[in-house]
């Protein structure tokens, strides 16, 4: 079987980046497809800066025949892909276009006006996947993961550092839930990662970009980490990547409410309302710190088991053989 994984280009501290690559190593090392390709376009969002294109590994889009492979695995995708009548067309969609975000109400209907032809989508929103098969529409859910060799740790570390890691950027559509749980932090030693923290009042915070191969470090060494949802991928119970690489690691994650995340990971990690309780839940933590490290190892071994690129691929080639047979 050959495979493209197809996305647009978010930077290298992107989930899509990390986790498109970490997939293309399941698919040939673990599933053994006879040529997987990781394929990027660039981005048509605006509310993004220019990043390095095309990355380290990856192939521009431009270059490449997508019609010669059997599947086409579109990673938040939102373009129609030139593939052959024979290929099967996966949509994986963990984020969605600027054009559907405003809306306060989710429809099948205008989620498959904005995305491309696909025999198949995945969605890390239970909501959006109940929705797509009351429309009769093929659909599975099926979270984001941690890369298995930049988030693993086999021993958290007996003293953290006192510190408030967010990796991520201040973009427009994540306005709110900044304000709202991690400008709380300011009064604490807080540390920003990525892009766009161009403001006077996160100055000191800002530390700069990192390699994505620090992250993990930075995440189990941490006193805490925090996991922030855009706010209308929280309404739709969008479970952002960062919650698995951070408990991958053995952070200490203090995560905004998302349904499956208090759900299936609410025992290893901290939940907050954000605002006033977001500095509850800090000075919580950093007064159980033994208790709090407990329960960061043991999320440590859930997610190594259950949920890394190799678990992702077979659940995706299993998805594919029970799909493809019905076209």
């Amino acid at each position: 079987m050959r495979i493209a994984i197809v996305s647009y280009y978010f930077g290298s501290l992107s989930g899509e980046e990390q986790c498109r690559r970490a997939l293309r190593r399941a698919f040939l090392t673990h599933v053994e497809c006879d040529e997987v390709v990781s394929v990027v376009a660039e981005r048509p969002d605006p509310e993004l800066r220019p990043q390095d294109f095309p990355g380290v590994g990856n192939v521009a889009i431009e270059t490449i025949d997508l019609t010669r492979f059997d599947v086409v695995l579109a990673f938040s995708y939102w373009e129609d892909l030139k593939v052959s009548a024979n290929t099967f067309v996966i949509s994986y969609v963990v984020n969605l276009p600027p054009q559907l975000r405003g809306w306060p109400d989710f429809t099948a209907s205008r989620f498959l006006a904005a995305m491309p032809r696909s025999d198949l989508f995945l969605c890390n929103s239970q909501m959006i996947v109940n929705s797509l098969v009351e429309a009769k529409v093929p659909a599975a859910f099926l979270p984001m993961f941690a890369d298995s060799e930049l988030f693993a740790v086999t021993r958290a570390p007996e003293q953290r550092g006192d510190s408030i890691i967010f990796v991520g950027s201040d973009l427009g559509y994540k306005g709110a839930a900044i304000l709202r749980y991690v400008e709380p932090c300011l009064r604490f030693n807080l540390n920003l990662y990525c892009f766009g923290w161009a403001d006077e009042k996160w100055k000191r915070a800002y530390k700069g970009t990192a390699e994505a191969k620090r992250l993990g470090s930075l995440y189990t060494n941490a006193g805490i980490c925090l996991g922030v949802t855009a706010d209308y991928q929280r309404r739709l119970g969008m479970v952002n990547n960062r919650v698995f690489d951070v408990l991958g690691s053995a952070g200490v994650l203090l995560s905004d409410q998302v349904s499956w995340v208090e759900e299936n990971l609410g025992e290893y990690c901290t939940l907050t309302d954000g605002d006033a309780d977001t500095i509850r839940q800090v000075k919580q933590l950093f007064a159980h710190q033994d208790e709090a490290r407990r329960r960061a190892h043991r999320g440590a071994a859930l997610i190594q088991a259950k949920h890394t690129e190799f678990n992702r691929a077979d659940e995706i080639m299993s998805l594919i053989r029970v799909h493809k047979c019905k076209l």
